[in-house]
């Protein structure tokens, strides 16, 4: 099952149009759906697990009541799914207390959608995103436009009404020329100073 590509912090670089997407504060899980097996594979970003792993089985459950079901039809009427033999969801899991992929065992977790990789096709395009996820629960929209330096303070600030951990921006004209990096707060990086000696390994 492919993985979700690593993500670059931001290098300064600004001037391309991007579509920003507020960064939910989990762990990277992904379901592999294909047209014989349904939903028959999940793992988090390096392995494979099951309805009984300890830390991540629960996810399971939530995806099939929130998201397998709407994500297999459109599978079979979407003009960006219907022709795939097989996709991949990936998704963020998190509590109310979840950070820096850390939870906490016995809060409730939730689920937000946040990327579909297409067999052959590879992961769709922010645009082709929104249009297959619409009425879905998914990564909200915080910013639409060129990646200017003053929308990069306004993260950096947490001036962006409910932003906590950041934003990860998404651009590129076709699946191949698809870039994409994330932009922390300030404030989530006093917090890692906080609690990991190592916070860098958490940053960008």
């Amino acid at each position: 099952m492919k993985q979700y590509p690593s993500i670059p912090g931001f290098d300064g670089s600004i001037g391309n149009p991007c579509t920003a997407f507020y960064k939910y504060d989990g762990s990277n899980l992904r379901a592999e759906w294909n047209r014989k097996s349904g939903w028959f594979k999940f793992g988090t970003r390096t392995r494979l697990f099951d309805e009984k792993d300890p830390e991540f089985g629960s996810a399971i459950k939530i995806f099939q009541e929130t998201y397998a079901e709407q994500l297999a039809s459109l599978c079979k009427k979407h003009k960006l799914l219907r022709n795939a033999q097989a996709i991949i969801a990936y998704v963020e899991f998190f509590g109310p207390s979840s950070f820096a992929g850390q939870h906490k065992p016995d809060e409730p977790k939730e689920l937000v959608l946040f990327d579909i990789n297409v067999h052959k096709r590879g992961i769709l395009l922010p645009d082709e995103f929104l249009d297959v996820t619409e009425g879905l629960k998914a990564a909200k929209v915080v910013y639409k436009g060129n990646l200017t330096q003053g929308f990069v303070n306004e993260v950096r600030n947490s001036q962006i009404p409910g932003l906590r951990e950041g934003v990860i921006c998404k651009g590129g004209a076709s699946q191949h020329k698809l870039w994409m990096c994330k932009i922390k707060t300030l404030t989530y990086l006093e917090e890692l100073k906080k609690r990991y000696e190592n916070w860098e390994e958490y940053w960008e």
